[in-house]
């Protein structure tokens, strides 16, 4: 996907583009961070731990994908495969993280 999209990044008339898609990018990064951090600040005060679960689920659906893509296309050697594994693997374990936060068969104590 990514060598699909790249040249329309090379080519001048879409700069703009590409320019309002990384200030998209972080606005997503920043957003999301703030939500779990919310997430965070309220598994610090209740008494269970699901909310921290949920928190670390959440940072690894929305923003770590988002900073390793962007880090590794930014770096050009790593393969375009290795890119959507790494990100995708990291969508899996904030799904699991989730559903354990949300299903957490010790009651969350």
């Amino acid at each position: 996907m990514i060598d699909t999209l790249l040249p329309l990044v090379t080519s001048a008339s879409s700069l703009p583009i590409a320019i309002l898609a990384v200030f998209a990018l972080a606005g997503a990064v920043v957003y999301s961070t703030r939500i779990a951090y919310t997430l965070y600040h309220g598994y610090r005060t209740a008494t269970t731990s699901r909310a921290g679960y949920i928190a670390v689920g959440l940072l690894l659906i929305t923003t770590v994908p988002i900073v390793l893509r962007f880090a590794m296309a930014t770096v050009g050697s790593v393969p375009t495969a290795v890119i959507v594994v790494v990100a995708a693997v990291s969508e899996i374990a904030g799904l699991v993280a989730i559903i354990y936060g949300i299903y957490d068969p010790g009651g969350g104590r």
